[in-house]
């Protein structure tokens, strides 16, 4: 959702690389997932709104989501 953390790692069990935060989502795609866009910085290269999964390499593809929502019943 809007505002969530994005946690990029080179491994599912690696230290984080890279954060960002959850800028947009589009309706969903004919795969069934959304089209999420993040804002980050990307180093001294200035801030960036990039789709999730198109960092540089060095960031890594693994990636999971933050949020400080409470589950509700």
């Amino acid at each position: 959702m809007l505002g969530d953390v994005v946690v990029y790692r080179l491994s599912a069990e690696g230290d984080a690389t890279h954060v960002g935060i959850v800028a947009q989502v589009l309706p969903l795609t004919a795969s069934g997932q959304p089209v999420v866009k993040v804002l980050s910085q990307w180093g001294a290269h200035g801030e960036f709104v990039h789709l999730v999964d198109q960092v540089p390499d060095v960031y890594g593809r693994s990636v999971e989501y933050w949020t400080d929502r409470r589950n509700k019943p």
